[in-house]
């Protein structure tokens, strides 16, 4: 089981069953891979100022890009960039762009996110 709370920058990949990751407003976040049971992303807003200031601007900053892929059983994500993700249940939010989502139970796709192409195996 695994927390993170801010940024992250990750050449490689992280390998956990219990993923949950806070991203920190303001800063942008990077991995290669994710693989774990259940992962679950999401972007909290903690300092005031920051979100004055994003709904000013229109900031995108605190988002999280992963390179390859995010894997896993149960997946929910916010504000999340990657190319693929593979799952059972999969929960799509807002701030959200994947190329390939690919899933074998369900999948929910936010109307604030983008889905290029989903595909039941």
């Amino acid at each position: 089981k695994a927390r993170i709370t801010g940024m992250i920058l990750n050449d490689g990949g992280i390998d956990v069953d219990d993923l949950h990751i806070d991203i920190a407003t303001g800063m942008c976040s990077e991995v290669k891979n994710i693989k774990g049971k259940e992962i679950q992303i999401e972007r909290k807003l903690r300092n005031p100022i920051i979100t004055l200031f994003k709904k000013i601007v229109k900031s995108k900053a605190g988002v999280i890009t992963v390179a390859e892929a995010i894997e896993g059983e149960d997946i929910k994500l916010e504000y999340t960039i990657a190319k693929r993700v593979t799952g059972r249940r999969i929960n799509i939010g807002k701030g959200c762009q994947i190329e390939l989502v690919q899933y074998s139970d369900s999948v929910e796709v936010s109307p604030k996110a983008t889905v290029r192409t989903k595909e039941q195996i």
